[in-house]
């Protein structure tokens, strides 16, 4: 089905669809489904209002559908493999176009961010901000065209057959009693994904690129405690809580650290730079490392409170409750 044109008016704000109730008792692949369908209702929501550029449904578009695919990688061993091959690469491609557009939104509005902090005077960053509006531009058009064709609506329609049949690709299991249940699962799976975070505690004084991918499995933890957060119970808020501190603050690193690599492309790419242009850009980079190096020395504190005792006893009690 085509993505709607902009009408000229603003995006009626979506209503979110009802929110999913798990049971411990409930098979895998039918838990899985309905946080998948949960969240693929709010993302087909939010299409038209992404179609017209609108900044926040881009967002919320990006946040369902890595949602979505966080759901599928926890359900997708209790699915016939030839059933849903197909599924994860459409998934990964409409993410790669929201990413696309969402990321410059991030960037442009770092640089804004900076521009607005600068005194009267001081060099702008005209030529560079023109550079990511450009890109900006081309990143929604690809996102308009891939929203319109014929390959997302053709996915779109089977996904949501998939997702509203109950008993649908299921795959037969192995063990004796049967499919397993979301008691049966998922506690191993989130003191398993716990594990791999905390093992980030014996890498000293990592780099950039090793926060991003603890970055990647905070949110993966986060993920699984969100999901299944009816069945662990509401002492999970907590837990969550913390986890999302530690993501956040490490998704502004990686923002900061891909704004300054922007920077650096820029003007190795549009040589020579005008000199007013080339300043705004240097000073611009120098306080992005200020600000890198800021959020690193602060990030100790927050990966304590993942790391310590009191983290793994409140995990350890929920966990031994479902």
């Amino acid at each position: 089905m085509p993505a709607a044109e902009p009408t000229g008016q603003p995006p009626s704000k979506p209503r979110r669809p009802r929110r999913f109730s798990l049971r411990a008792d409930m098979p895998m692949p039918e838990a899985g489904r309905a946080i998948m369908a949960f969240h693929f209702a709010r993302l087909r929501k939010l299409e038209r209002a992404a179609a017209s550029a609108d900044e926040e449904a881009i967002h919320d578009m990006r946040v369902a559908i890595r949602r979505v695919r966080a759901a599928f990688r926890i359900a997708r061993p209790y699915y016939k493999p030839k059933s849903v091959r197909s599924f994860n690469g459409e998934l990964r491609a409409l993410a790669d176009e929201l990413g696309a557009a969402r990321d410059l939104d991030v960037i442009i509005g770092h640089a804004q961010a900076f521009v607005e902090r600068q005194p009267p005077g001081a060099p702008a960053l005209d030529g560079y901000l023109a550079f990511l509006r450009a890109q900006r531009a081309a990143a929604q058009q690809r996102l308009l065209n891939h929203l319109g064709s014929r390959r997302l609506a053709k996915f779109n329609e089977e996904f949501q057959t998939f997702l509203s049949e109950p008993g649908a690709a299921v795959r037969a299991s192995d063990h004796l009693a049967g499919t397993p249940r979301v008691r049966d699962a998922i506690p191993a799976a989130i003191w398993q994904q716990y594990s791999v975070v905390r093992a980030y505690e014996a890498i000293d004084n990592p780099p950039v690129e090793t926060l991003h991918a603890l970055r990647i499995d905070c949110k993966r933890l986060r993920y699984l405690l969100e999901f299944f957060q009816t069945v662990l119970g509401r002492s999970t808020t907590s837990l969550i809580n913390l986890t999302v501190r530690a993501q956040d603050h490490l998704g502004l690193l990686h923002d900061a650290t891909v704004a300054a690599d922007t920077v650096r492309r820029y003007v190795a790419e549009h040589a020579p730079v005008e000199a007013g242009d080339l300043a705004a850009a240097a000073a611009y980079l120098s306080g992005i490392q200020n600000e890198i190096q800021a959020r690193r020395d602060s990030f100790p504190d927050i990966w304590r409170e993942i790391v310590g005792q009191p983290f793994r006893r409140q995990l350890a009690r929920l966990l031994s409750k479902v």
